[in-house]
């Protein structure tokens, strides 16, 4: 359970490899980046209207056909989708549960809360973009280059956590010093700035700082700034120890527990419902839970990742679905783990919001693909 939390590819799964070697002793601070050019621009009108999710269910026979058409090719046990056209209502379906909105782990689309705290601070004047890592963490290994906006946006070379190999082996809970402690006995990835490759200890990082900040854990930094603000009763920041009646937890490992999610900290260790992930990115992308100027910020550098088509932002992603018959963008954040698949996306031609979560590896961007299209063929009938 514990070779989670890298995101996985767009609408296939494939093995993710590092094609970095090590950083120099030395970085230069002036060094300019290198990694992949980034993607282009979002087109001028592709942000959401200050529309919410909360809307009326509708029906569709379509729908429904496809869905269980889907749905016997899906190796998850158990799932949820919600689906949200602003024209028609909101479509849910779930299976192997039978909650009426199941709660599952959202791994790494949790990085989305840990991106709008951190972008909250930064409108707040605490943090700044340009502040260096070792304002907070005073000897870390160039702390003095290392800026929030590498964090952010997995440029900070800093390794990742969860591909130590005696890590992975290791069962239950691990503390966030235990794992800024993997992650310094290892060498930085490349120099801070210079290229992009995702790390998990960022995002631990980012809310370590976040703790600082406010001086409260971030379990309640989270409740205080955004689960109670957006009324979402569902979103929990899991703790090591904390019950939580209901959660369906990963089914590719019976023992995994709440308390190795625990582990996962500000780099996903969310559970929630669909509906309170849809209100969140609803939220974050119609500047109600980040500013109109702080959000422009999370999108304005995109930088491939995976050799994909997705491109990272700070702390939002941007998946360009290779559609043969539809291309299509969507704007949001993906999560995989060997237990768990979600996905919480706005396509932004279509003007639609979807959240799936799963409890196993599934090629749930191909699900979504397809009920999107089947979604258009309403529009025909």
């Amino acid at each position: 359970m514990k070779r989670f939390l890298l995101a996985r590819t767009v609408l296939a799964v494939v093995a993710l490899s590092a094609a970095f070697g090590y950083a120099k002793d030395q970085c230069d601070p002036g060094k300019p980046y290198q990694g992949p050019a980034p993607r282009s621009a979002l087109k001028a009108g592709w942000l959401p209207a200050n529309s919410r999710v909360e809307m009326p269910e509708f029906t569709s026979q379509v729908l429904d056909e496809k869905f269980l058409e889907i749905r016997v090719k899906l190796p998850a046990t158990a799932g949820t989708v919600l689906l949200v056209d602003p024209r028609r209502g909101s479509w849910t379906r779930n299976f192997g549960t039978d909650q009426d909105q199941p709660v599952f782990w959202w791994a790494s689309v949790g990085k989305l809360v840990t991106a709008v705290v951190i972008h909250q601070m930064i409108e707040e004047g605490s943090l700044a973009h340009a502040s260096t890592l070792n304002r907070w963490f005073s000897d870390w290994p160039l702390g003095e280059q290392i800026t929030i906006d590498d964090l952010l946006a997995h440029r900070s070379g800093i390794f990742s956590f969860n591909t130590d190999k005696k890590f992975r082996d290791e069962r239950g809970y691990h503390s966030p010093q235990e794992l800024l402690d993997i992650a310094t006995r290892h060498r930085p990835d490349f120099c801070p700035g210079t290229n992009c490759y995702y790390s998990n200890t960022g995002y631990v990082l980012l809310a370590m700082i976040a703790q600082q900040i406010d001086g409260q854990p971030f379990h309640e930094i989270v409740e205080q700034r955004i689960a109670i603000p957006l009324r979402l009763a569902s979103l929990i920041v899991v703790t090591p120890g904390m019950q939580i009646p209901h959660v369906i937890l990963p089914a590719d490992d019976d023992r995994t527990t709440l308390d190795e999610i625990a582990t996962v900290h500000g780099a996903g260790g969310i559970v929630a419902n669909a509906k309170d992930m849809l209100v969140l990115l609803n939220a974050i992308l119609t500047g109600r839970i980040v500013g109109s100027s702080e959000l422009l910020t999370m999108f304005d550098t995109l930088t491939p990742m995976f050799n994909t088509p997705l491109s990272y932002g700070r702390g939002v992603m941007v998946i360009d679905v290779p559609d043969a018959d539809k291309p299509t963008t969507w704007l949001g954040h993906i999560g995989g783990a060997p237990g768990a698949k979600a996905l919480v996306i706005y396509d932004a031609p279509r003007r639609v919001w979807v959240a799936v979560a799963v409890n196993r590896v599934s090629p749930v961007e191909a699900l979504v693909n397809m009920l999107l299209k089947q979604l258009d063929e309403l529009d025909q009938i």
